[in-house]
């Protein structure tokens, strides 16, 4: 039997529910908690890459470690080439917290900088880096007996899929193939599961709650709700600069 206090999701703007007007009530996470009946805490960032994913979970793990609760983990792991740095200064303004870089969609000096000296080389390296950062988060999950599921929002393509297996072949092929991974979204939606700004609509995000819901009942025949103190989102911002217009806190 698995035991569980209180869902703990993470990734970009695809978990946040962009694009929907109340993304805490018809995004998959608000969904999928809704059928489990416990609470959700939903550490996903607009715009986010792989190593913010990392350190929001990597963060929020240890500092809820100690209070006895019982976390389901689903993390949804973003697009390799973008990028999460801390920055003071971000073109002349202070700035004083994690920015989120899009390497292929520039919009500030850094970023048009790192546009210029991305090359194939560096696109591959980004990849090994993603699945670095997935298995060492499957590796505390599971070292720790923490229930999870993981999946990918934004898969790389199948050349990129080719050297994975070639060239990471171990890590690529444990985090694909673990018994715990969900399908990826486009696996999963059709064309009418789609807003024109590129996110998930409403019934997209019920088709992906639906299908979570059916493989934890899968794996998890038995599971018992608990009821104890757990670390809340409004006690651990996920960044400064987004703070106050996050929806999920």
């Amino acid at each position: 039997m698995v035991e569980i206090s209180h869902l703990v999701v993470n990734g970009c703007s695809f978990t946040y529910g962009q694009g929907l007007n109340n993304p805490q009530l018809d995004a998959w996470p608000a969904l999928l908690a809704k059928k489990l009946n416990v609470p959700v805490v939903n550490l996903s960032s607009l715009g986010s890459g792989c190593d913010g994913i990392y350190r929001r979970t990597i963060e929020y793990f240890y500092k809820n470690l100690d209070n006895g609760s019982k976390p389901f983990y689903i993390i949804s792991w973003s697009a390799a080439t973008r990028r999460e740095e801390f920055l003071h200064i971000v073109d002349g303004k202070e700035h004083n917290d994690y920015s989120n870089l899009h390497v292929f969609r520039p919009s500030t000096n850094l970023e048009r900088e790192l546009l210029t000296q991305f090359t194939e080389h560096t696109e591959r390296a980004l990849e090994k880096r993603k699945y670095n950062y997935w298995i060492n988060i499957l590796n505390l999950l599971q070292n720790h007996n923490v229930s999870y599921f993981m999946n990918d929002a934004m898969p790389c393509d199948f050349s990129m899929k080719d050297y994975l297996e070639n060239e990471h072949t171990k890590i690529y092929n444990l985090c694909v193939n673990d018994k715990y991974k969900l399908l990826d979204n486009r696996e999963l939606l059709n064309d009418n599961c789609w807003l024109p700004c590129g996110h998930i609509n409403k019934q997209g995000n019920k088709i992906l709650a639906d299908y979570m819901y059916s493989e934890f009942m899968k794996i998890y025949t038995d599971y018992k709700i608990i009821h104890t103190n757990y670390l809340k989102l409004k006690d651990f911002p996920v960044d400064k600069i987004n703070w106050t217009a996050n929806r999920w806190k």
